[in-house]
């Protein structure tokens, strides 16, 4: 039931508010929120909406050219600034930094890309630099406003590579997170990292599974007609995957409200809150 709707979801989430609208009419939507960026097939929100966290429409290119990160990524941005957004989750675009791709176009001497390409590749691998630099951006940004983030790759990624999240690992508070797709109900294990600064996330690495067996993700097969990789067809995060990211999302959401009252029950108790109390 649960898959089914995910595979429908476009429709679900397609009259929810954007970044554009909370920011030219903030009464539109109240309180802090969730977005999914990069979202693909959007469960990671669906798993927000399942455990009643409040979110706003998934940013992902497929819903149309607004949608680029980098042409009105800056709309995200603000909306981080104004603190309208408590968890921001990224899925940032395999195509140039899998270590599966062949030829390949980056190696460990030269994470941001090696230096004789075709203009094809150079165009991949210059696309791919600025999608991480965004990711990045977006993370830094959450930092020092006390906000989360999460930021999902295979474990096998030249995304953990590069200059801008091996900075981003250094600080305090930010880790990483080891997920398998077969302990949450897949026949591949697809290893997965998830970079982030949530109290919370950690709960994900839940082992089940017998890793010794299933579907190998290498390679090529057939697929309504054509030959496509076959982690391509295995991208989508598994259903049971989004119901526990969400749930572990709400815990966040309730400890940052926790810290915010506690935090104006000691202005009020200092007369430090602004409001005429006499």
């Amino acid at each position: 039931m649960v898959s089914d709707f995910v595979c429908h979801s476009s429709n679900v989430f397609h009259d929810l508010p954007a970044a554009r609208t909370i920011l030219s009419s903030p009464l539109n939507v109240e309180g802090q929120l969730f977005l999914e960026i990069f979202a693909g097939e959007s469960a990671l929100t669906l798993g927000a909406l399942f455990s009643k966290v409040p979110y706003i429409r998934p940013w992902d290119l497929a819903n149309g050219k607004e949608f680029d990160v980098l042409v009105n990524g800056r709309n995200i941005i603000s909306l981080v600034r104004a603190r309208r957004i408590a968890f921001v989750h990224l899925a940032v675009p395999c195509q140039s930094m899998t270590w599966a791709r062949h030829p390949p176009v980056r190696d460990r001497c030269h994470v941001s890309g090696l230096a004789r390409l075709s203009s094809s590749q150079e165009l991949l691998v210059r696309g791919g630099n600025a999608l991480a630099t965004f990711a990045a951006w977006v993370c830094y940004e959450m930092l020092p406003i006390k906000a989360h983030f999460s930021v999902e790759k295979p474990l096998l990624s030249w995304l953990w590579a590069t200059p801008e999240f091996l900075q981003l690992y250094s600080f305090d508070g930010v880790s990483y997170v080891h997920v398998r797709y077969s302990d949450y109900g897949t026949a591949y294990v697809k290893p997965t990292a998830v970079l982030h600064n949530s109290p919370h996330l950690h709960e994900l690495w839940q082992p089940k599974a017998d890793v010794s067996s299933g579907v190998m993700l290498r390679g090529l097969v057939q697929w309504q007609g054509t030959w496509v990789a076959r982690t391509r067809l295995a991208s989508p995060y598994p259903p049971a995957l989004g119901v526990r990211f969400g749930s572990l999302v709400r815990k966040s959401f309730e400890l940052l409200q926790h810290a915010e009252l506690r935090h104006f029950a000691m202005a009020v108790a200092h007369g430090d809150c602004g409001f005429p109390f006499t």
